[in-house]
């Protein structure tokens, strides 16, 4: 509808032109524009469960520290706990530290 019929048609009899369909380059924008948003919220619930896990382990790791012994192994060789190797493997886990 141009400027001119525009000014000279009643609003009330104003038929809306029907919409053309969305071309194949707009679909993949539309696509694309989606996973990027879906890719997003993904990486931000990911970030919110790692944050969860690295407390629950750290709590872990309290747990297992208080409890850090040695128990003699054979040949009377002392060797960690149960506790220990846990403890060990969860601070590897945690911050990267081999012992």
């Amino acid at each position: 509808m141009t400027y001119d019929q525009w000014k000279t048609t009643d609003p009330r009899d104003y038929e809306p032109e029907p919409e053309e369909a969305p071309t194949e380059l707009e679909e993949v924008y539309l696509a694309l524009a989606e996973a990027q948003v879906n890719a997003k919220h993904a990486a931000e619930r990911d970030a919110a469960r790692i944050k969860e896990l690295e407390s629950a382990l750290s709590e872990c790791l309290e747990y297992f520290m208080d409890r850090y012994d040695v128990v003699d192994g054979p040949e009377g060789h002392q060797l960690p706990n149960k506790e220990m190797r846990l403890g060990t493997m969860v601070d590897e886990a945690l911050h990267g530290i081999l012992f």
